[in-house]
């Protein structure tokens, strides 16, 4: 390739502006790497909300589609983030966004909108050449930037699967080039195409970027196809592929109809039903189930979609957009709402290793939704909605899950509404155990470590809805996950060398079932979906044993009157259970054995303090399950 560098200077009128930008998303990726997969197919399906805003440029690492100067982008961001080693790994504008990819795409629109004092301006664009201005617009910020100019390749296959952007010429060097930017100054640059065999220019798109004066920091980017864009063409996506809502509620998604032709162009946009309840609707922006949108050249319609539910179920759509300056294209895009889940099934990990679950789900009568989180798009509010189970899994990923926002739902979830939630996963305690909130309040634990001997994993005795249960595991990974006994927590199931995998929280205002490892890796079938069905039991009955579908044991709760108090309140219990009252933090207060009295008053003494404590009970006599029932109470001084 061959470049040509001029220096000019242009006279300043002392105006002060922005420019125009394009965001620089630099993903560091493997071929053989299933995150790095699962993020391209993200970038891919949603490429509509990003492409005019921001140039994404994989660099391929150890793999058939990598490039020595890959390595060297790597070793260049390696300086500067103590986090490197993983893959995926983006960088949007030099900033670390780590590997979550369904938070990719809003930083780098808003990077797009916010412009930038350095401006770059195409002068010329030929099918194989291109050239541009680089210059400065305000004074204070002159000094050395870097310079960096790649060429991605779209279409390129590897290990069977097909990678757009990929970057296959880096025209500088892995550090870019240095530039001398001054304000008045301008920099000249031009390079020429060179091409691969086999390679389509239609398939080809060059970046040239400027970083700096602080590195690693991307202030401006061009991004310019090697070819021309057609009269008429457009893309479709979405952020959202799936909603849910109360019964008599609505829900609603957001279709992104892009015009990337060259002309203007009416697009039609029409909702489909494909299956739903009787009385359920779909309607447009119109308020209609079909409208059309004229959209300019490189504009994006946004086109809402309302789906109402007048009553419980599962509704399928399909949203079709045409024109008929392209009579055969009919682009189409799917849709699924729930209404009065039984079961919202939440896969947050990289992978889609769902079939279990749905296979043993679509065995039952449970109205239920599975999201996966990236390719569905981010769960919208959950804990406001009457979901009455919640399965949530994690694998064994160890970053990027449970973002804190999800947290703070699953939190409200269990607290405030009462919920029944299930939660697997290899690394929630080495990310999250320090939360006390999240993993000791609403799920119960207590981490005891990485598990040495996590072969195969059985119930504990006592418990007779799980009791005799047992499986073989493969999995690479496991926690120890011990019961926090101040907040209602008893240990249910054990790894092979005694050490506890899973909790479970039973009380009537909500029930827990937390396990160590990843539920979907049991070997068997058959005890993977005889824990399901043992786990959706629990998560009706609690430890109550049913026999005949008559519950033995009445329900059994703690009450406190008053709550909240001031100075003193009185709790009842069931006969024969313990009591003990923590703090937040989990420090008993306060004990009494069920000997003394089924009924108590507690009159704090001086040294407690105002806050949220836990009155615990546990079941000791012999003729009912070893149980335990808690409630939260409010003192205030």
């Amino acid at each position: 390739m061959k470049k040509t560098l001029l220096a000019g200077i242009i006279m300043s009128f002392g105006i002060c502006f922005s420019f125009p930008r394009i965001s620089v998303g630099e993903l560091f990726t493997r071929s053989t790497c299933p995150g790095c997969v699962a993020a391209h197919q993200f970038l891919l399906e949603n490429r509509v909300l990003w492409e005019d805003s921001a140039a994404v440029l994989r660099f391929h690492l150890d793999d058939r589609l990598s490039i020595p100067a890959g390595l060297d982008r790597y070793r260049y961001y390696s300086r500067y983030c103590d986090s490197m080693g993983y893959i995926p790994h983006m960088f949007i504008d030099g900033e670390d966004y780590f590997s979550n990819y369904s938070n990719w795409i809003m930083p780098m629109l808003s990077h797009a909108l916010a412009g930038s004092h350095v401006g770059i301006e195409k002068i010329m664009h030929t099918d194989d050449s291109v050239g541009f201005w680089v210059f400065l617009d305000e004074d204070g910020i002159e000094g050395e930037y870097n310079l960096m100019a790649v060429l991605t390749v779209d279409g390129l296959v590897d290990t069977g699967i097909t990678f757009n952007w990929v970057v296959q010429r880096v025209y500088t060097d892995g550090d870019g080039e240095e530039i001398m930017l001054a304000h008045g100054d301008t920099l000249e640059f031009r390079y020429a195409f060179d091409f691969e065999p086999g390679w389509d220019p239609h398939d080809c798109i060059f970046v040239a970027y400027v970083s700096g004066p602080e590195l690693p920091f991307v202030q401006n980017a061009l991004k310019l196809p090697t070819y021309h864009r057609p009269d008429y063409d457009f893309s479709i996506a979405t952020l959202r592929r799936k909603g849910f809502c109360d019964p008599g509620g609505t829900t609603s998604c957001t279709l992104f109809v892009q015009n990337t032709g060259h002309l203007y162009n009416d697009l039609s946009v029409r909702i489909v039903t494909l299956s739903a309840p009787s009385g359920w609707e779909a309607r447009l922006s119109s308020g209609t189930p079909e409208m059309t949108v004229g959209i300019e050249s490189l504009a994006t319609a946004v086109v809402p979609i309302t789906f109402y539910a007048p009553v419980r179920g599962i509704g399928r759509y399909a949203a079709v957009v045409h024109t008929d300056e392209l009579a055969s294209r009919f682009d189409t895009l799917y849709f699924t709402i729930g209404s009065g889940l039984d079961v919202l099934l939440v896969n947050d990990m990289q992978a889609p290793d769902s079939a279990r679950y749905i296979d043993y789900l679509s065995g039952t009568d449970l109205i239920y939704l599975y999201w996966h989180i990236g390719p569905d798009g981010a769960l919208p509010p959950f804990s406001t909605i009457d979901i009455d189970k919640i399965i949530w899994y994690c694998g064994e990923d160890t970053i990027n899950i449970l973002l804190d926002d999800e947290k703070e739902q699953i939190r409200n979830y269990i607290l405030s509404l009462g919920g029944r939630f299930v939660i697997s996963g290899s690394a929630i305690g080495r990310l999250y155990s320090t939360e006390t909130a999240f993993y000791r309040l609403a799920l119960g634990g207590q981490y005891g470590g990485l598990a040495t001997s996590f072969n195969t994993v059985s119930a504990n005795s006592g418990y007779p809805v799980f009791e005799g249960w047992n499986a073989t595991l493969d999995v690479s990974s496991a926690e120890i996950v011990n019961p926090s006994p101040a907040f209602g927590a008893v240990g249910v199931f054990r790894y092979g060398d005694g050490t506890s995998a899973g909790i479970a929280k039973d009380s009537p205002t909500s029930r827990v079932l937390f396990f160590g490892f990843p539920i979907e890796n049991i070997v068997s079938h058959t005890a993977f979906d005889s824990l399901m069905s043992k786990c959706i039991r629990f998560l009706d009955e609690g430890f109550g044993a049913i026999e005949d579908g008559v519950n033995v044991y009445p329900a059994m709760t703690v009450s406190v009157c008053p709550n909240p108090f001031n100075s003193v309140c009185e709790i009842s219990v069931p006969d024969g259970f313990d009591v003990e009252i923590f703090d937040i933090n989990g420090k008993s207060v306060y004990r009494m054995n069920a000997k003394i009295c089924s009924d108590l008053t507690w009159m704090p003494d001086e040294n407690v303090g105002s806050g949220i404590y836990l009155v615990r009970a546990i079941s000791k006599k012999q003729d009912i399950p070893r149980m335990t029932i808690s409630k939260h109470i409010l003192y205030l001084k």
